[in-house]
This record gives C-alpha cells, sequence and structure tokens, in this order.
C-alpha cells in the first residue's frame, strides 16, 4: 500500500514537472518589427496596407493593419508572437485593399519568412513585390539562422561554466590542434569569404591578398541578430566578437603568424602575416 501511494506521488511529480517544462518551453514572447516600402505599389487606400501570415496572431485570412508613421511609404508594424516553439517557422506576405497579395503570381513560393526565438527582432525594410534570393523560405536561411544559435549556445554554455570569452576562443581554437592543413593565411581570408556570403547582410573586401600576407574587411554578421538588444540569452554583443577575435588571433598565433584585429563599429579588419 505503501509502495502504490509512493509511485503514484512520483508519477504526479514527473507529470507536473513534465507539463510545467512544456510550459516553460513554449511561454515566452518575440516581438517582430515588420517594414516594408510600398513607394512603388499603387494603394488606393492606405489604410487597408497591411501583412498576414501563418503564425498566430497573424493570419492568411485577417489583415494586420501597418501604418507609415513618417509618410515616407515604408509601413511599419510590430508583431507579438506568443507561445511558440523555438526556430518555428513564420511564413508572411504583404497585402492592401480587398485584397492584393504581393507576389501573387509565384503564390507561396513567393512567401517571405522568418524564425521565432525569445526578444525582439526588428526586420529590415522588404520591398513591396519584390524578393530578392534570400527574402523566400529557403534551407539557406534556416541554415544561418540555426548557426548563430548554435554560437549563442556553445558560447552561452562555456560562460555558465565560469570561461570568459577570450578562454572560449583560447578552447575553440585548442580544439582543431596543430592544424597543419593550415599552410597559408589565405585560406583564413576564404573561410570568411564564404562565410560573408551566407548572410544577407555579409560584406567582405579583400585589401591584399599573397600567401605571405592577407588583409580583409568584413562585417559582424551577428550583430543583426541582436537588434535593439545588447544581450540574447547569457551572451552579449561583445561576447561574440570577442570570441571570435581571440580565436582568429589565437590561430595566427599557433602558426606562428602575425595577426592585427581592428573594430570598425559594425566591422572588422584582419591583418594576418607570415
Amino acid at each position: 500500500m505503501m509502495k502504490t501511494k509512493i509511485i503514484k506521488s512520483l508519477m504526479l511529480t514527473i507529470l507536473c514537472t513534465g507539463c510545467y517544462g512544456i510550459s516553460l518551453l513554449h511561454s515566452q514572447t518575440c516581438n517582430v518589427t515588420f517594414q516594408a516600402d510600398f513607394s512603388e505599389a499603387i494603394i488606393e487606400n492606405p489604410t487597408t496596407v497591411g501583412i498576414r501570415g501563418s503564425v498566430a496572431p497573424l493570419s492568411w485570412t485577417e489583415t494586420m493593419i501597418m501604418e507609415d508613421k513618417n509618410g515616407d511609404g515604408i509601413y511599419t508594424l510590430q508583431v507579438a508572437f506568443e507561445n511558440f516553439k523555438p526556430g518555428t517557422e513564420a511564413s508572411y506576405k504583404y497585402v492592401h485593399g480587398n485584397v492584393v497579395w504581393e507576389n501573387d503570381l509565384l503564390g507561396a513560393i513567393g512567401n517571405r519568412s522568418i524564425y521565432l526565438y525569445e526578444g525582439k527582432n526588428k526586420l529590415p525594410v522588404d520591398k513591396w513585390d519584390h524578393l530578392d534570393k534570400y527574402s523566400s523560405t529557403s534551407l539557406l536561411e534556416a541554415a544561418i539562422t540555426g548557426k548563430f544559435w548554435d554560437w549563442v549556445y556553445i558560447i552561452g554554455s562555456d560562460k555558465q561554466n565560469g570561461l570568459s570569452p577570450e578562454e572560449i576562443g583560447l578552447k575553440l581554437t585548442a580544439f582543431w590542434g596543430s592544424m597543419k592543413w593550415l599552410e597559408s593565411p589565405q585560406i583564413l581570408l576564404g573561410w570568411e569569404k564564404t562565410s560573408q556570403a551566407m548572410y544577407p547582410n555579409g560584406y567582405f573586401e579583400t585589401i591584399e591578398n599573397t600567401p605571405e600576407k592577407v588583409v580583409f574587411k568584413a562585417r559582424k554578421t551577428w550583430l543583426n541578430y541582436y537588434g535593439d538588444e545588447d544581450q540574447i540569452m547569457n551572451v552579449t554583443r561583445d561576447d561574440m566578437t570577442l570570441v571570435f577575435k581571440t580565436n582568429t588571433e589565437a590561430i595566427a598565433m599557433a602558426k606562428g603568424w602575425k595577426c592585427k584585429w581592428e573594430d570598425e563599429e559594425d566591422f572588422f579588419k584582419v591583418t594576418i602575416e607570415k
């Protein structure tokens, strides 16, 4: 009898814990600011300009109205997504009138999409009826978003274990061992150039490129995910920058090369010389 009571008590505890865990998993908010340039669109009634989408509170049957507060043709709307699973894809399209859809001839292929995570996200300005290769649903977008959150997990976990961003950068370098295959600084230049090409806001400028010395300038692509926030989970903008800076410097040091990292606000400039 006593054993039965204990088992029932444990089952109740597990059930309650499980339900609570599920609640924690989904009880979060993502505030997304949508922005769309309608300046080239023919709109009869500006009060009908809005957005529809796949994840509540967006809907494919009802329009959430956007506003052009500055009279410049750019309409904005902040939408609060709640009780979602992190990484949920939300598809959306801009509309006006009763009902004119953007990219209508493309159907679902013309849907725009974002991935939802807790916090604030101010999207770049979209252009009515125009999709570049990064705007629509794509595996590339999912991959680069996932890559950023992998870094948040790696850095955040190590910070919880007491490591500084510099120590995390050194740890990442040590993982790769002697790196005998890294014969020239040009390989590092190629890595960064490829990485920047993956991101819609990527930027890469080759300043010097020889087997003995490379100089390049690139964008801190991770800053795009922070929006107006300074911190995501327990990882700050500066943490992310310091990890990449230390990792780059440590790789060069391990090879016996000289390395100079220069911060230039949203960009960084790297010089590596044998």
